[in-house]
């Protein structure tokens, strides 16, 4: 099962990816298989993302650079399918996020098919919990999806596994060095003050177990899954995105 399958993206949606490392490869991945399915594709960020990594033709956007993006936008769709947009690329070579209007302005934009968007960072941490401003999701989103690397379950709680650590351990009641595991994952991505705030009442809320590449992987993914399923959430989706291996839903 392809990443969009999974997800259940259809055409128009507003596709928000927050969480712990391994969101710019599930974008860049379920890009690529919409691209290939034929539909046209702009991929952004609230806050930062990567500069593009996509091998295939695509186009960048820089909107302080660029004072009719829109415009420019438009027209490309009919030579690109994909368009990354951006403010800026910073000395890290990350692109910087756009503005809450920039980004109505390109849902309101009728060549894309899909907007998907990068709406918090990790420093590339498998886990994370999102500070007070944190994740940043467009009220326009239809999609969010929770980014959890598998391999933070049964680690400490230090900064080689988890960012904004001070955050975790506010709303776990954890100390620094303690093992975090699969009821502690569920009970932040579901807290008031976790990832179930900012989230558009209509957006479909979607956990995505990322780096599950073993035995012992699955069977931690699949024990958050449950976890998450017993407490009402409708769908976890589970894999590895970034190996290719089988992605598959959970009910």
């Amino acid at each position: 099962m392809q990443i969009r399958e999974a997800v259940g993206v259809k055409r128009g949606d507003v596709v928000v990816v927050v969480g712990g490392g391994g969101k710019t490869t599930i974008i860049e991945k379920m890009a690529e298989e919409l691209l290939a399915a034929g539909g046209k594709v702009i991929i952004t960020t609230t806050t930062k993302i990567f500069a593009p990594t996509n091998g295939g033709p695509h186009l960048l956007v820089l909107t302080d650079k660029d004072e009719v993006f829109i415009d420019t936008i438009e027209r490309s769709f009919n030579e690109y399918g994909l368009i990354y947009v951006g403010k800026d690329i910073n000395r890290e070579n990350k692109l910087l996020g756009i503005s809450a209007p920039e980004v109505r302005a390109l849902h309101g934009l009728s060549a894309p098919d899909y907007l998907l968007i990068e709406g918090d960072g990790s420093k590339g941490r498998p886990f994370k919990a999102p500070r007070v401003n944190e994740p940043v999701v467009p009220e326009i989103a239809t999609v969010v999806i929770v980014v959890v690397g598998v391999d933070c379950i049964g680690k400490a709680l230090v900064e080689k596994y988890f960012y904004a650590i001070d955050q975790i351990k506010s709303l776990t009641g954890l100390e620094y060095g303690e093992v975090v595991n699969e009821e502690t994952i569920v009970d932040i991505m579901l807290h008031p003050l976790g990832y179930k705030k900012s989230v558009p009442i209509n957006a479909r809320w979607i956990p995505f177990i990322n780096k599950v590449e073993s035995q012992t992987d699955e069977i931690k993914a699949k024990k958050t899954a449950k976890l998450l399923i017993s407490r009402g959430v409708k769908k976890v989706v589970i894999g590895a995105a970034k190996a290719n291996s089988s992605i598959c839903c959970i009910k």
